[in-house]
């Protein structure tokens, strides 16, 4: 019984250093010279009771703030539908955060209706299509997110890049080991 314990156990260990690897070098990879013209996605996230975004949503939204001031030429695609304890749209509330803090409405769109990563960047893809928008894109969200959001983006993008928002220190271990579930279930069903 012992080595059966011992054996799930180092499975476990080692699949989770896999995973985490992979993370990091996802996060760690940089970002393409600034050559040509890319959407920037945001990925949802929860909105306060306020209305205002939670400390993670607002991380992310500094994360495009700072890309699209840099190039005037990138467009915005904020994502996320309305969750049952939220007062709004995560999307509209993001994009109300950008506009507020000098960006263009007409640099941003909206995707509104996902609940999940999956659905963020399918129904992004449609807002993209649909506007003719770059199909070479730049995915913001938390670092422990990107590598699970570049694996479903690869398959609907022309080009990914990715750019890690700051997490702060209370929320990345819960979190990570969250992704490493959702990363398994990911590449176990996709």
């Amino acid at each position: 019984m012992l080595i059966i314990i011992a054996v799930l156990f180092s499975l476990g260990v080692g699949w989770a250093v896999f995973l985490t690897v992979n993370m990091l070098i996802v996060i760690n990879t940089p970002l393409p010279p600034n050559e040509k013209d890319y959407t920037v996605i945001v990925l949802g996230c929860k909105v306060l009771k306020s209305g205002r975004p939670s400390d993670m949503l607002t991380q992310r939204l500094i994360g495009a703030l700072n890309l699209l001031n840099e190039n005037e030429n990138y467009v915005c695609v904020v994502t996320g539908g309305q969750g049952h304890d939220e007062p709004r749209p995560e999307a509209h509330v993001m994009r109300d955060w950008l506009i507020e803090k000098g960006i263009s409405p007409e640099r941003i769109f909206i995707e509104d209706l996902s609940v999940n990563t999956h659905e963020n960047l399918n129904l992004a893809y449609e807002v993209i299509t649909e506007n003719n928008l770059p199909e070479d894109v730049i995915i913001v969200s938390d670092g422990f997110h990107l590598w699970r959001a570049k694996m479903t983006a690869n398959r609907l993008f022309n080009e990914v890049h990715t750019f890690a928002s700051y997490t702060y220190k209370r929320m990345i271990i819960p979190y990570w080991i969250r992704e490493w579930a959702a990363l398994t279930r990911d590449i176990l069903l996709y």
